[in-house]
């Protein structure tokens, strides 16, 4: 149970697995000055009425709260809560095996009753499975963990005002079109972009002449289900495909769309079976990992690197400056006055504000056996009485020390509030650092460093790199919302920083955010690609890290990464050669065999010209999160914060009073 004080009232608050519910109000302290104060009617105008309830919490077989709640609905007859995969009584989960192989989890889930839908690197397993099923499977020997799928797919975008032809900016800042000049233009490469597609963008910019009539192939995954990618996505990955067109006008693109980490494994073996040698990706995900460069997400780009791509990823918008507040919070574990709620500030604040959108997660450095377990609220008022969205994963039952968050938001100008509680101390809390990252605009209290430890961005692969972005095109200096390392484990990132803020058909306000960033570095590795076609993916990477103009301090750095991508003149010899008669055609695959396992993914066909009609047997894959990361400011007085990346941030967010928490913690 937790207490909640509301207007000089307290209740305890009582979460029974996911579900929130209230016990009787009793008297408590008034809230003090310095606090958010809300009048208790806007909270609950009810609140004589709330009934008594049992003290129940967790499940204490499944350690993914949100998974625990939609098996208990659903044996109840009661319909999952949004976001939850139910197909005909079976939920779509990910399960994660240490030392079984993909043929023994298969033996096992099989054994189930249930069906494989996917696989990523070599632990985790997607798959179907009867809702009753899921707690032997759980409990089945070498399984560590069932959860329900991650969400690897957000768009990382920043629109700005930007001038000039479209795309020219970037091509004169990056000096390619030398290497234009002399035939070099991606003749004979082949490029992956993994986004989210609209037809009529499509088609609006292919009228234009800023992307082909028809990609050279095209790949849907939602949830191990064939998709429709021109159908509910939207024009970030044309203006994506966009930026690598100007850089790479003769690259063949090979689109990809997917939701979860095993739809992605598929879309890496689509590509390898098609010869792509330069994948492009501008999506962010849910923590998977310790921010070290180990994870699922961090195995499947490792596997396309030893298949022969060059992984190029967006660093990330996390960043911020006092005009522009960041994304991320990290501090250790602070609780001074001993009611096992966080404090984020040597002040108590233990109400944390922020923008509300995409939530990478709550992770904590506990990856030990004996983790300390820690729950997540998300309140859309300060001092409601009910939390908007919760996660209540359990350490001690196996979860991973990260909670996933996924709520609602009523507006890109909705500002809700973080509470983090501890639950049981494990082995201990002493020096637990938590981090707190979102795809959104703006954190009460946040940091640049360490903002760009995120999956895929923090891999420590010699050929999968994160791009940071220099903004505007034609400055010199990173942009205030580029993602700074460095990881966890003290590597430095971004490894290199290119060109944002340009022209774009799509965007014709200007595309900005690493999003932009990151396709202006996969152009440029089309078009050297095309001069030495025998390099290998760490090579290709290695030529782009050295391609760079020193910015900030001398050296590599945890803000430019080795620099901002500047191309050097084309090399010699290769002089007007168009470089097809001397790139090896890559392999293709029987036109009527799939990729290799798992089974059931599209064969590799070409794309036809978009936008087709939706279709009635294929569905589309739903819509991704907002892709703006700098929504417009709310008209709440005292925005946005004069704050900076070290300091707390005035009134609207003033500090929270501890003493208005008295939680009763049960015993578990």
């Amino acid at each position: 149970m937790r207490a909640w004080a509301v207007g000089g009232l307290s209740r305890t608050l009582v979460v029974v697995g996911a579900l929130v519910l209230l016990a009787p109000l009793t008297a408590a302290a008034a809230t003090p000055a310095d606090s958010v104060e809300v009048p208790l009617a806007a909270v609950d105008p009810e609140v004589n009425a709330a009934p008594a309830i049992p003290t129940v919490r967790k499940d204490g077989t499944l350690a993914d709260s949100r998974l625990a709640e939609a098996v208990r609905q659903v044996d109840t007859g009661a319909q999952p809560a949004a976001g939850i995969d139910l197909r005909d009584g079976r939920i779509l989960v990910e399960v994660l095996s240490g030392t079984l192989d993909r043929a023994a989890v298969t033996r096992i889930v099989s054994g189930l009753g249930g069906s494989v839908t996917g696989h990523a690197g070599p632990t985790l397993t997607e798959a179907l499975l009867p809702a009753q099923r899921i707690r032997d499977l759980q409990a089945a020997p070498g399984i560590e963990l069932v959860r329900l799928p991650h969400d690897v797919s957000a768009p990382v975008t920043t629109e700005a005002t930007a001038t000039g032809a479209q795309g020219g900016e970037a091509v004169t800042k990056t000096a390619v079109g030398a290497w234009h000049s002399v035939g070099l233009t991606g003749v004979g490469v082949r490029v992956g972009v993994v986004d989210w597609f609209d037809g009529t963008a499509w088609s609006s910019a292919a009228g234009a002449g800023e992307v082909p009539s028809s990609p050279a192939g095209t790949f849907c995954r939602n949830a191990g289900t064939a998709c429709d990618i021109w159908s509910g996505g939207t024009g970030h990955g044309v203006a994506v495909t966009e930026a690598v067109r100007d850089l790479a006008p003769a690259a063949a693109v090979y689109l990809a769309t997917t939701r979860t980490t095993s739809d992605l494994q598929a879309a890496v073996d689509w590509f390898v079976a098609n010869g792509v040698r330069v994948v492009s990706r501008s999506l962010t995900a849910e923590y998977d990992g310790p921010g070290d460069g180990t994870g699922p997400l961090a195995d499947v780009v490792a596997d396309a690197a030893s298949r022969g791509i060059t992984w190029l990823n967006s660093a990330g918008n996390a960043a911020g400056s006092a005009a522009d507040p960041g994304a991320y919070w990290r501090g250790e574990w602070r609780d001074t006055d001993s009611d096992d709620w966080l404090e984020y500030t040597a002040d108590g604040d233990e109400l944390l504000a922020f923008y509300c959108g995409f939530l990478n997660g709550v992770r904590w450095s506990d990856w030990g056996l004996d983790r300390t377990d820690y729950d997540v609220y998300v309140l859309d008022e300060p001092y409601s009485t009910e939390p908007e969205s919760a996660s209540e994963a359990d350490q001690s039952a196996g979860a991973l020390p990260i909670e996933n968050i996924r709520g609602s938001c009523s507006s890109s100008s909705d500002v809700d509030y973080l509470l983090i509680g501890r639950y049981a101390p494990g082995g201990g809390s002493a020096g637990d650092v938590l981090e707190f990252m979102t795809n959104t605009a703006g954190i009460e209290h946040w940091q640049n460093p360490y903002s760009a430890a995120a999956p895929v961005v923090d891999s420590a692969d010699p050929a999968v790199l994160a791009v940071g972005a220099v903004d505007p095109v034609l400055g010199t200096t990173i942009a205030s919302y580029s993602s700074q390392g460095p990881t966890n484990d003290g590597r430095t990132k971004p490894n290199l920083s290119a060109a944002a803020g340009f022209s774009s058909h799509t965007y014709p306000g200007g595309f900005n955010g690493t999003s932009a960033s990151t396709p202006v570095a996969a152009g440029a590795a089309a078009v050297a690609l095309q001069a030495f076609p025998g390099w290998t993916p760490a090579e290709l990477a290695g030529y782009l890290e050295s391609a760079v103009v020193d910015r900030g301090v001398a050296g590599p750095d945890n803000v430019y990464g080795a620099g901002e991508l500047r191309l050097p003149p084309p090399p010699a010899g290769l002089s007007r050669l168009s470089g097809a008669d001397r790139f090896p055609p890559p392999p293709s695959p029987p036109a009527s065999t799939p990729p290799t396992s798992p089974p059931a993914w599209p064969s590799p066909t070409p794309s036809p010209a978009p936008p087709p009609p939706p279709s009635a047997t294929t569905p589309s894959c739903s819509s991704p999160p907002p892709a703006s990361r700098r929504p417009s400011p709310p008209s709440s007085p005292g925005w946005p914060p004069s704050a900076s990346s070290s300091s707390a941030a005035p009134a609207p967010w003033a500090p929270r009073s501890p003493a208005s928490w008295t939680p009763s913690r049960p015993a578990r």
